[in-house]
């Protein structure tokens, strides 16, 4: 069994340049020192978003966290009032530009209770952020054990796994080995070059590789 994951558009979606990040910041309103945690997603309770909220309260109180998405975000406002991060939590609505969104942060969050892949996960890895990943979602295939969120359900394991990746400075950008696609043509080359000894009774053919 082969999965081919989806790929974000590489030339869209890369680290940002200077100026890029520089002018992404100023839009979400936040200083070159500010420490901002992102999480993209318009199912607020399917991707996490409450424990996400209760694991920033047991973080310091630099850390910010802005939520791209467009539903009615006031049930997650009360909680976060509730628990004192009112004032470092921010729903955004619907984003247009999702480069520059991803651009503005520090480190993307995506506690998904399911996501059969998490296109935004890759799209995050794409733009050179720190990530962390539930491992309900197909997309923590592209994470080493200690970025993957075992259990999205536990705010304080999750504030835990934030702190030591804030204080990592190693990053994993995402490529596209590794998505399936390699795979595919392995296989195809294989059948492929069954058939042509097939029909040459026996005699080699150049690769697939070699000819593409």
């Amino acid at each position: 069994l082969i999965t081919i994951y989806n790929c974000p558009d590489l030339s869209r979606f890369h680290p940002p340049l200077p100026e890029e990040r520089r002018t992404a910041r100023e839009a979400l309103g936040v200083g070159p020192e500010a420490y901002v945690l992102g999480l993209a997603t318009t199912n607020f309770a399917l991707k996490g978003v409450e424990p996400l909220i209760r694991s920033l309260a047991m973080l310091p109180d630099d850390p910010h966290l802005y939520i791209a998405g467009g539903r009615n975000p006031q049930k997650y406002q009360k909680t976060a009032a509730s628990l004192g991060v009112g004032n470092r939590v921010r729903f955004l609505g619907k984003v247009e530009d999702m480069r520059a969104f991803y651009h503005g942060l520090d480190m993307f969050v995506h506690p998904s209770f399911y996501d059969t892949l998490g296109n935004v996960v890759l799209e995050a890895l794409a733009c050179g952020l720190k990530t962390l990943c539930s491992d309900r979602a197909g997309a923590s295939a592209f994470l080493p054990p200690e970025r993957i969120i075992a259990d999205p359900s536990d705010p304080a394991g999750m504030a835990r796994q934030i702190t030591r990746l804030r204080g990592s400075e190693e990053n994993i950008p995402f490529t596209p080995k590794g998505a399936g696609l390699d795979e595919i043509a392995a296989l195809a080359e294989t059948m492929v070059g069954k058939k042509r000894l097939q029909r040459t009774g026996g005699e080699d053919t150049p690769s697939l590789r070699r000819q593409a």
